[in-house]
């Protein structure tokens, strides 16, 4: 049952084939579904699983036999109206495809990947009737139980052929076809090992021989010396590699792993510049009241604040940052090149410590 239509772009179409396809919404996607989405649809006579962008949501449509939304693979991740329409101008005046333009737009880490899938079927003739190549694919994936559509690919030389082998294995029933969606993470996380035992019964065991392994005992008695609660990093660089002795300490139930997010900061070990007094000359004094009757204003207005290497412009802009951010708003600072920020960052941080947040491009 169909709860209107959609048009999407794929995101992995060649430029030949790069337009707006039409997919029907069923009814348990029906809420879930508007532009800017990302989802899973069926491409092409294979109907292999592809990552695509909505578009377009209407009621009806001229296009007869239209297939179905597979899912919404990034809830989480939404296009707005002006980036589709960004991406859409990039299309029209440049020689990029919309999923080039999407991929500018969002970073690569937030959209799903659909990876393809292929193994065997049981059947009675188990391929016996195939010819010599199709015999040979077929042969290839049943050695190997589940192959993906790349493993293929690094394979064998012949690409579209083995491809075209590998649909008529699949309509033939002889293979099937399976995807698998894996949810985008660019999360960054530390181990941590925790005591599942009371501390007193932890040290009791580090200290005794019921417990065989030494270099166990050694780990859990750091554990208990620090607290309860220590880093896997930590443990590696006070006993190197440990990874036998905590698998068996998580195995006899002494400890637990404990998973958190580790904020990337890739300035961590900058040295900030000392952090001196804001004291303004009187013609930096000047600068900032013309610049903060432009901010009081509450329009948008531009200034120029010229001079030479050495003048105070910073203190300036200090204090303008100071003005702003006392009014409970946030400032960017743009600066003219990634080869400056870690100089930039030494002087803001040296005020603001870890309020200050840096992007730019050859960040991870």
């Amino acid at each position: 049952m169909s709860n209107g239509y959609v048009g999407v772009r794929i995101l992995d179409a060649p430029i030949h084939a790069d337009r707006e396809y039409t997919y029907y919404i069923p009814r348990e996607l029906a809420d879930d579904i508007r532009p800017g989405v990302f989802v899973s649809v069926p491409f092409g006579g294979g109907n292999r699983r592809r990552r695509a962008v909505v578009t377009s949501v209407f009621d009806k449509t001229d296009v007869e036999k239209c297939k179905p939304v597979s899912s919404v693979t990034n809830p989480g991740v939404t296009l707005t109206d002006e980036l589709l329409g960004l991406c859409a101008f990039m299309c029209e005046h440049t020689l990029c495809t919309f999923g080039d333009a999407v991929r500018v737009c969002v970073p690569s880490g937030a959209i799903s990947k659909v990876t393809e899938y292929y193994s065997v079927t049981d059947t009675e003739n188990g391929g016996a009737d195939l010819n010599s190549k199709a015999q040979y694919v077929y042969s290839y994936i049943k050695s190997r139980g589940r192959v993906s559509a790349d493993g293929l690919k690094s394979h064998f030389d012949e690409t579209d052929a083995t491809l075209e082998i590998v649909d008529s294995l699949v309509k033939s029933k002889l293979v099937e076809r399976t995807f698998d969606v894996s949810e985008p993470t660019n999360r960054k996380r530390e181990t941590f090992l925790k005591l599942a035992i009371p501390e007193d019964e932890a040290k009791a065991i580090a200290e005794g021989t019921a417990f065989r392994s030494k270099r166990g005992r050694d780990i859990l008695a750091y554990i208990v010396s620090a607290g309860g609660c220590v880093g896997e990093k930590a443990i590696k660089d006070a006993f190197g590699v440990v990874t036998s002795p905590i698998r068996t300490l998580v195995e006899h139930g002494y400890v637990e792993l404990e998973y958190r997010d580790a904020w990337r900061n890739p300035f961590a070990g900058l040295e900030s510049e000392e952090k001196k007094p804001l004291m303004l000359t009187s013609h930096q004094t000047e600068a900032y009241e013309k610049l903060l009757s432009l901010y009081k204003s509450g329009e948008a207005k531009a200034a120029l604040l010229h001079g030479v290497t050495g003048s105070g412009k910073t203190s300036v802009i200090r204090a303008m940052i100071d003005a702003v951010t006392a009014d409970g708003k946030t400032v960017i600072i743009l600066v003219p090149e990634i080869a400056l920020t870690p100089q930039t960052v030494s002087i803001f941080c040296s005020n603001y410590g870890d309020r200050v947040a840096v992007i730019h491009s050859s960040l991870s």
